[in-house]
């Protein structure tokens, strides 16, 4: 018990060494740690080992790792004394670091309203899996979405849908708004078709693992029967985790 509290320790302990690298005033944009003994680290993660631990170059020069078993949330926060000089704005913005690369499994699923080209609205249950890679403050998701409507058109058909898709997030605080495309089939009684769909939303970020999601999105079927050019606006709010 002993020698695991121990490595707990030395593992946050601050690496001075290595502090000289980056200088936090010269931020606009602060990360914030919130640990499970209710410390605040207020600097730029510089380096994440996913799953494992995240290195944090604090305001004042010191640096500290930080074991993901101790991270309760991540945050942004303004840094209050900054100021770009004019002439040097776009080489202090260039200068200002990204977060390592991380990767890692996403799921989500979401109830809403579908809103049918009939003028009839009906239940709609969307879910997604992806694989994310986060590149600096953007996060890029390749991978499918399905849909199910119940009781699609005068028909009273079930309708859903399969697409592969790809969602892009801009990730610069809590709240982070995103934007989805995505191609696939349609499936309404026994018609199939081409559909393509698009959507927008925001993401709040509640848990390094799980975050709230609401979003509005346009589906657009191709063929020549009603039920194959089926086409509805939908909005939702739903559930992310990441894996």
């Amino acid at each position: 018990m002993k020698a695991a509290y121990l490595a707990i320790v030395l593992l946050a302990l601050p690496v001075s060494a290595r502090a000289a690298e980056l200088d936090p005033a010269a931020v606009q944009l602060w990360d914030v740690v919130h640990t499970a003994d209710g410390s605040v680290l207020k600097g730029v993660i510089v380096e994440e080992v996913p799953g494992t631990s995240v290195r944090v170059v604090l305001v004042g020069g010191s640096s500290i790792v930080v074991p993901m078993a101790n991270v309760v949330r991540f945050a942004k926060e303004l840094n209050p004394g900054f100021a770009h000089p004019p002439a040097a704005s776009a080489a202090a913005r260039a200068a200002e670091p990204e977060i390592a690369a991380t990767s890692g499994l996403r799921l989500g699923v979401m109830p809403g309203l579908a809103f049918h080209t009939e003028g009839e609205s009906t239940f709609l249950l969307s879910a997604r899996a992806g694989w994310e890679l986060a590149l600096g403050r953007w996060g890029i998701t390749p991978g499918v979405v399905l849909d199910f409507t119940p009781g699609v058109g005068s028909y009273g058909s079930d309708g859903g849908g399969l697409a592969a898709a790809v969602r892009a997030a801009y990730r610069a605080s809590t709240l982070s708004p995103f934007v989805g495309f995505g191609i696939g089939g349609d499936l309404v009684s026994d018609d199939t078709s081409l559909a393509i769909f698009m959507g927008a939303g925001i993401e709040l970020l509640v848990h390094r693992r799980f975050a709230l999601s609401a979003e509005a999105k346009f589906h657009r079927g191709f063929g020549d029967t009603y039920v194959q050019a089926l086409s509805y606006a939908a909005i939702g709010m739903g559930v992310e985790v990441r894996l």
